[in-house]
């Protein structure tokens, strides 16, 4: 199993980049943890709690997508 995203590792390079990589790895890592933990989840609880758990998801992104178009916050 490969991840398109591990070659960008390798281009940074330098002391100076040091925070990018950390940056990426970070975010490779949370990658790999965050669909192994979703995976689980998924076939632990089922179908219903996925799809509640992303109309919440779908739900508040659009409360929040609206609530800055409209200038509340």
């Amino acid at each position: 199993m490969s991840d398109p995203s591990l070659p960008v590792l390798g281009s940074v390079r330098g002391p100076r980049h040091a925070a990018a990589r950390r940056t990426l790895v970070a975010a490779v890592l949370g990658l790999l943890v965050g669909g192994y933990v979703g995976a689980r989840t998924a076939v632990a609880r089922g179908n219903g709690f996925v799809r509640a758990v992303f109309v919440v998801v779908v739900t508040v992104s659009v409360i929040r997508l609206g609530g800055t178009v409209v200038g509340l916050w």
